[in-house]
């Protein structure tokens, strides 16, 4: 049986609480501030990476290290690094049934969907989803901005649509984006990962499962990675 603990993490006005399950973890390799790492040197993780001819998940053992500044004004910082020669797009834990294989990948890479736009995203030659963001572009105080934003997520043929989440305003420097799209559970359905902090400098990149989904839902969140910067 899954475990929950509740999660809170604030960035700047913006303050997100929600359940995340204690057994699956999400990794980013990087530079990060020290005391943002909780994983620790040795740990093994798998990887997803990229092959040149498809996506593979590959068993990695990471390292974290302790950078130090020649000027001591600066914050000590932390690097994570994997041991394998390609850099992952994410590594990954907690999750049952990994191991080193193929991972169908439909996507890798930062997409925005602007408002009134549907991406379709095709995991088999039957099984067909996809994103459709809904907002409103005006102006206010002499600025345009993007306002009402709100990105759902459904599965074709059309039955019912999942939403994903919500934000008053945009923040076009750094605006929710899909990361990936794939199949990493191995159940057949697609999964993602997206980036939801919503304000320039920070993270919050969110790991969706289809294996995890309850009701009618068709994916729940099952991790999340988040980095504030202010």
């Amino acid at each position: 049986m899954r475990r929950f603990l509740p999660f809170a993490i604030s960035f700047c006005s913006v303050f997100v609480i929600a359940e995340l399950p204690v057994n699956v973890d999400l990794l980013f390799v990087g530079t990060y501030r020290r005391g943002a790492i909780e994983a620790s040197s040795g740990e093994t993780w798998f990887g997803v990476y990229s092959t040149g001819d498809g996506f593979r998940l590959l068993r990695s053992k990471i390292l974290v290290e302790q950078l130090r500044h020649d000027n001591p004004d600066l914050p000590f910082t932390v690097r994570v690094t994997a041991d394998q020669q390609r850099v992952p797009v994410f590594l990954v834990k907690g999750i049952p049934g990994l191991s080193d294989r193929p991972i169908p990948t439909i996507f890798s890479g930062k997409f925005f969907l602007p408002p009134f736009q549907t991406s379709i995203l095709q995991l088999t030659d039957s099984i067909r989803y996809g994103f459709q963001a809904k907002g409103t572009y005006r102006e206010v105080a002499g600025a345009q901005g993007l306002y009402d934003y709100e990105l759902e997520f459904f599965q074709f043929p059309w039955k019912r649509s999942q939403m994903l989440a919500t934000f008053r305003q945009i923040d076009l420097e750094n605006p929710p984006s899909i990361l990936w799209a794939g199949d990493l559970d191995n159940d057949g359905k697609l999964d993602f990962i997206l980036e939801l902090a919503n304000h320039s400098g920070a993270t919050q990149k969110t790991l969706y499962l289809s294996s995890m989904a309850k009701g009618n839902d068709f994916v729940a969140e099952a991790a999340e990675f988040s980095h504030p910067d202010c």
